[in-house]
């Protein structure tokens, strides 16, 4: 009863004040874990040894072989697991997705936001490598889809590109930024002595985000329309579009969770073992989780809002309104962010080839358009809010295209590679909402964009 007691007590002390984040350690960490599976073993112990049926049982099945043998192995997992735990908590890189790093930028006034020096997961100048080299061969400046959610630091598209290539490598992308900061960066670049600069525009919110930061942020006043300036003030699309994503998570998070697929996510996030086997993608019901079903019931009951792609053992969830909102050039702020975008490109190219640096221009499209141009070319129609998306998403890239064409900035177009490896069934992206590549989607991007420096004798 004494061991009962205990494992209570110190499942109490471990796991409820990190729960409120008054504990050294808040939220669920290894030292939580570590505690909850001690106070288990109490908790097993006590009840164990409290009947006497219980100790007849035990003291039979430990007598035989099979009972040894599976002894071994849940002690042999107990010493693994304890062993993960440890090692996560005393690496020099704790969190080596970045993800915590992510949920405490601080202010920049320059750039917004950025990551604090040395954060968990980044450098000494608080971007996504393991050091600040003394030079580069590359720099990649991005947003998220550079930084590299969904991905380890060494599966980003940067890093990727840099083992590809056998360059040196270095990732400025962050998922605060857009053309505002990409021009800003581009001067942090060069300090670097950088042969090639490499800046991705993802059309996902790069248009949206140029506009929010030139009109929101006096340092990017140059590159207002003084005449604009009254009328633009106020930020009617982002409002718009969190109401729709607050309406969204409300549905899905509404949706209850099976027993089955709560334990199984939970042991994803918290178990040091099935982590690393999910990262790997052995762990089973990978890319089938509640999240997943509860977005695309979210997808059909409001169809003007999102939709459900799926294909042979493969679907996904589109974000059509979403996404429609941020590339609808008849908004004045999208067609006003559009005019900034090329701008701020051509800014940078100017700066850039002053200081001899030579820029690339990578193209990044949205999920939706990726599978959209797939199912174009299986003869799928596209219809309703997904064609109004891709049909704008296309404009703008029009656009964009025609304007590096003028002021002769190459780039690269990784709409095709990405639909191409789409259509072949690679599972690019995850099945929820998510817009961001896998670290197979990451792969084509990078395999792309080496191979476009190769073809430029860069």
């Amino acid at each position: 009863m004494l061991l009962m007691v205990a494992g209570v007590f110190l499942a109490i002390v471990m796991v409820v004040p990190g729960m409120f984040g008054i504990a050294v350690s808040p939220g669920f960490g290894p030292a939580q874990m570590l505690g909850t599976v001690a106070s288990s073993i109490l908790i097993l112990a006590g009840f164990i040894l409290l009947f006497a049926i219980s100790r007849s049982i035990v003291k039979k099945v430990l007598a035989s072989k099979f009972g040894l043998i599976l002894l071994g192995i849940i002690v042999s997992l107990l010493l693994v697991e304890i062993a993960v735990q440890v090692l996560s908590a005393i690496a020099p890189s704790r969190d080596p997705t970045g993800g915590v790093a992510l949920s405490q930028p601080i202010q920049d006034s320059r750039l917004g936001l950025r990551i604090a020096p040395n954060a968990e997961g980044h450098d000494s100048l608080g971007f996504r490598n393991e050091f600040v080299p003394e030079d580069a061969d590359i720099v990649v400046i991005g947003d998220s889809q550079t930084w590299g959610i969904n991905a380890r630091r060494s599966e980003a598209w940067p890093q990727v590109l840099g083992h590809l290539t056998g360059r040196v490598t270095y990732n400025m992308g962050l998922g605060f930024y857009g053309p505002a900061q990409y021009w800003a960066l581009a001067e942090e670049a060069v300090v670097l002595s950088p042969e090639v600069v490499v800046i991705a525009l993802y059309f996902g919110n790069d248009i949206w985000g140029a506009y929010y930061t030139v009109y929101g942020n006096d340092t990017y006043e140059r590159f207002r329309d003084p005449q604009l300036v009254d009328e633009l003030s106020i930020d009617t699309v982002g409002e718009a579009s969190r109401e729709i994503s607050k309406e969204r998570l409300a549905y899905v998070e509404s949706i209850p969770v099976g027993a089955f697929e709560g334990l199984n996510e939970w042991l994803v996030n918290y178990s040091g073992i099935v982590g690393i086997l999910s990262g790997q993608g052995w762990w089973f019901n990978v890319g089938n989780s509640a999240r997943a079903s509860a977005a695309m019931q979210w997808a059909r009951a409001f169809p003007d809002r999102g939709e459900v792609y799926e294909a042979e053992g493969y679907s996904t969830v589109f974000l059509t309104a979403y996404r429609f909102m941020a590339l609808d050039i008849a908004e004045p702020r999208i067609a006003e962010g559009l005019r900034v975008t090329n701008d701020l490109l051509s800014a940078a190219s100017t700066y850039l080839e002053t200081e001899g640096v030579r820029l690339l221009v990578v193209l990044i499209p949205t999920k939706e358009t990726v599978f959209a141009s797939q199912m174009k070319g299986a003869g799928v129609p596209v219809e309703g809010t997904l064609r109004d998306l891709v049909e704008a998403e296309l404009k703008v890239k029009t656009n964009v295209v025609e304007r590096l064409d003028v002021d002769d900035i190459h780039y690269v177009d990784t709409l095709p590679r990405l639909s191409d490896a789409a259509g072949k069934g690679e599972k690019i992206y995850r099945p929820i909402e998510d817009g961001h590549p896998t670290p197979a989607g990451y792969m084509v991007i990078a395999t792309l964009v080496a191979e476009e420096l190769v073809e430029l004798d860069w």
